[in-house]
């Protein structure tokens, strides 16, 4: 019996240092994730005075020069699929692997995210250690979705 509830403790445990370990992945990165994500937000809302291209170029300008930062992606929520309003951003540094294809929907839609609470804040964290589809090298993404957008920031490790 005893041998029975040490197994159960112990794999309880287990299951729970897989967040712990995500949020100390994430929390060196909380702050710069959130202060894009307000840019976006902003930027996203004027769109409609913006062309396609301006909006991009306003977008990531905040991340052109960040180290840290491999790739972003920025996409509209609650539109039609394939209309114009639908369309998404995103942004790869050219400091990110040659490999990684953050361009690509496909490199986006393979993320597995996982909810997690970081300073209060209900975010989805991701991470690899770059061995895995190719991606190059390690990262920790950080994602956040609203009403009108999703915001997705991927960062070196540390």
């Amino acid at each position: 019996m005893i041998v029975l509830c040490v197994g159960v403790l112990a794999s309880a445990c287990e299951r729970d240092t897989e967040p712990a370990a995500d949020l100390v992945r994430a929390a060196p990165h909380h702050d710069r994730f959130a202060t894009f994500e307000r840019w976006a937000h902003r930027t996203v809302r004027a769109r409609t005075a913006l062309s396609d291209a301006a909006v991009e170029s306003t977008l990531f300008a905040t991340l052109r020069l960040e180290r840290a930062i491999l790739a972003a992606r920025v996409v509209r929520v609650g539109c039609r699929e394939g209309s114009e309003r639908c369309r998404g951003w995103r942004f790869q540094s050219a400091g990110a692997s040659r490999d990684a294809q953050w361009r690509e929907e496909e490199a986006w839609q393979a993320l597995s995210w996982r909810s997690r609470r970081l300073e209060g804040e209900l975010l989805e964290v991701c991470h690899s250690d770059g061995s895995g589809a190719g991606l190059g090298e390690p990262y920790v993404g950080l994602a956040r979705q609203t009403d009108e957008v999703r915001v997705e920031v991927l960062f070196r490790a540390e």
